[in-house]
């Protein structure tokens, strides 16, 4: 007598979780850089805003950056490549890219990224 063997079509769920977290995991990331990029964040003129700059940038030419932006500077960061603004119009930050400008958030919490509570 030969001894058959049975192949189970049942798939192994051990590769099928590990496929999910690997493209949730992307899925994940894919929605925070859209998030980031398109400005669903962006803040409307009057509301404070974060700019962020390039981390060897110093405290003087952030500054200037940010002043040269149709901008009211509230306060800087708990870094110096951080200013806390407050956008005079819908259009003050348009151009903040040109000006370096890294990454533009809406600090509604500004007291987070705020030196003085």
């Amino acid at each position: 007598m030969s001894k058959s063997t049975q192949i189970d079509p049942a798939p192994t769920w051990q590769g099928c979780r590990r496929v999910l977290f690997v493209f949730g995991l992307w899925g994940l990331l894919a929605i925070a850089y859209l998030w980031i990029t398109f400005g669903s964040i962006r803040p409307k003129a009057g509301e404070p805003a974060a700019l962020i700059f390039p981390p060897y940038w110093s405290a003087q030419h952030a500054l200037q950056s940010a002043l040269s932006l149709d901008v009211a500077l509230i306060d800087f960061g708990p870094v110096s490549n951080i200013a806390i603004v407050a956008p005079r119009s819908e259009t003050a930050l348009d151009g903040a890219r040109r000006k370096g400008v890294l990454l533009i958030l809406n600090a509604a919490g500004a007291a987070t990224c705020a030196t003085t509570f």
